[in-house]
């Protein structure tokens, strides 16, 4: 059974249920990753699609460079990392990146846009597993990766 983030059995939806899309909130004005006041951050618009899935455009400036013309991993590793985050907030669970697999199956040129989608996969506890994958325009799939989340109980006023 799948469950949704109020506890309601998805399994049931039919597949032709539309698509919903809905801007979620940085985790910060100034978060390398979706921060919209970090200029020199990753800038990502997450979208809420529905069904315990996510999912963000990202437009890989020249900035991002690793060998010559090609994005380098690390920056690919964050928006992923960044995107598969926000999967938390869809249970309303404030998360930390436990775990991080990822496999890289083709390069990724600078100054191209690339699409990051990423799902819930399970949930046991305080744990929440999904998956991700960052495709190119053409569709194939260049990073696929996995990722376990853990719950974290914050104290404290989060930080701008």
């Amino acid at each position: 059974m799948s469950l949704g983030p109020r506890g309601q059995d998805l399994s049931s939806l039919p597949p032709s249920t539309p698509k919903v899309e809905v801007l979620l909130e940085s985790h910060g004005a100034h978060c390398f990753g979706c921060g919209p006041e970090n200029p020199k951050g990753l800038q990502l618009r997450v979208l809420d699609e529905g069904m315990l899935r996510v999912s963000s455009t990202f437009f890989v400036d020249s900035l991002f460079c690793g060998a010559t013309g090609l994005a380098h991993g690390g920056i690919l590793a964050t928006a992923i990392d960044e995107v598969l985050s926000f999967l938390g907030r869809l249970l309303g669970l404030d998360v930390v990146t436990g775990q991080l697999t990822l496999s890289y199956c083709r390069p990724v040129l600078v100054n191209t846009t690339v699409d990051i989608c990423a799902r819930v996969t399970r949930q046991s506890g305080r744990k929440l597993y999904a998956e991700a994958a960052i495709q190119l325009s053409d569709g194939s799939v260049a990073v696929k990766g996995s990722a376990l989340f853990i719950q974290v109980i914050l104290d404290q006023e989060k930080p701008e």
